[in-house]
């Protein structure tokens, strides 16, 4: 479903329902195909929001998209003539209490909780994309100590182990 799409004099951007480009300049999520959604309600009124190249979109509603059992990215707004998903950093960061880190030709999404790496992306025309949303593992193997289950969760405190 990868297709890159790119307009006369404007820059290629990847659309996909599973891949997202991180914006560090946007204040939303956005993505152009509202089929993702598991949750999604319209907006009575559309209003316009003006992207970074310039161009207007009018944003028909807002939801919710679940990457992952453990991943809610809300609200998401839909903008149907979107040619690529953008994730906000901002939002991605602070709201799920995550990190990013960039390298030079790839990119990790980190739980600060877990110490996990949960999502993954790369390079491709100077945009960092996301590619791949990894489940977290939260249990051990059964038939271990209390000491390795601590241990396998990254030695957590005691209020969080509750």
């Amino acid at each position: 479903m990868l297709q890159a799409l790119a307009e006369s004099g404007k820059a290629c951007c990847i659309s996909s329902y599973n891949k997202w480009v991180i914006n560090s300049g946007a204040i939303d999520h956005m993505i152009g195909n509202p089929k993702t959604f598991s949750s999604f309600q319209s907006d009575k009124v559309p209003f316009l929001v003006t992207i970074a190249d310039g161009s207007n979109y009018s944003i028909v509603g807002c939801g919710t998209i679940r990457p992952t059992s453990f991943i809610t990215l809300s609200p998401i707004v839909s903008l149907p003539q979107l040619a690529c998903n953008m994730i906000c950093m901002c939002k991605l960061t602070k709201g799920l209490n995550n990190c990013v880190s960039f390298f030079l030709g790839h990119c990790l999404l980190q739980d600060l909780m877990m110490k996990q790496i949960i999502g993954e992306g790369h390079v491709s025309n100077g945009l960092y994309i996301f590619d791949a949303w990894v489940p977290r593992s939260v249990a051990c193997a059964g038939g271990i100590s209390p000491f390795e289950t601590h241990r396998c969760l990254w030695h957590p405190s005691l209020p969080t182990l509750k």
